[in-house]
């Protein structure tokens, strides 16, 4: 789809201007120029207040005050590097969009994020007694890990890459499996695959606990971590990347 169709879809799912719209962020695979048929489209709006995530056909919106956003630039967010590397600008009247982003500053390391990652990857673990039940639940959260982990070796390497095909490419079974994850069907090999590709890119820690919900529980109270886990609680199937963008995401 060409950009002046993109932005044609974008209009009609979110409407004229509104008074609380100060910007539009056109990302992911339709800013790249590498969007497949079933791709869906990738907004980020700027917005003076009460920022909500909505969904319009394949058109997905993600609102962030301008505070917010400057947040995450301040802090090295790798969502914002993301936006930096591939977003395309689709509104910005008054370069408040623009002027936020260019606030970003790149964090000293992702040593951090690895932490995050290592700590949160143990619920992966497949010898948990419950993994099995749980692997639809898990799908989602490993999707995440991993697209992160994927995102932030590229980083690290000095060559920024935020397409999950050209990532994974070298990979075929890791490739399926990512082209196939919006499916939601997880079964217990799928994770163990996850889980795998992970120690391959990041330390991964065991589940020491013994349950899928149990070590959940324990680390539920980590702050940074809290919607990862809670996705896992609550069953939920997939973790919206844009969603988890508290520093240093």
């Amino acid at each position: 789809m060409d950009l002046t169709r993109v932005q044609e879809c974008v209009e009609a799912a979110l409407g004229p201007s509104a008074s609380w719209r100060l910007g539009l962020l056109l990302y992911g695979s339709q800013a790249r120029g590498t969007a497949r048929n079933e791709s869906d489209v990738d907004v980020l709006e700027l917005v003076r207040s009460a920022p909500r995530a909505s969904s319009n056909g394949f058109v997905n919106v993600t609102q962030y005050t301008p505070a917010a956003l400057e947040s995450l630039a301040l802090n090295g967010s790798l969502f914002v590097t993301h936006l930096k590397q591939d977003g395309i600008v689709l509104q910005d009247p008054d370069r408040i969009l623009s002027d936020v982003l260019n606030k970003y500053r790149p964090p000293r390391d992702y040593r951090s994020v690895r932490e995050q990652l290592r700590i949160v990857s143990g619920v992966l673990d497949p010898s948990a007694l419950d993994f099995a039940r749980h692997a639809a639940a898990l799908g989602g959260l490993g999707i995440y890990l991993l697209r992160t982990a994927l995102y932030v070796d590229s980083v690290e390497r000095g060559l920024p890459n935020f397409d999950l095909d050209s990532l994974t490419s070298n990979r075929a079974e890791l490739h399926a499996l990512m082209r196939d994850r919006r499916r939601g069907e997880w079964g217990p090999e799928a994770i163990s695959l996850i889980y795998g590709e992970l120690g391959r890119l990041t330390a991964v820690k065991r589940n020491d606990v013994g349950s899928v919900i149990g070590y959940a529980a324990l680390h539920s109270n980590r702050p940074d971590l809290t919607v990862m886990f809670t996705s896992v609680l609550s069953g939920g199937r997939e973790l919206d990347y844009s969603a988890l963008t508290l520093p240093p995401f």
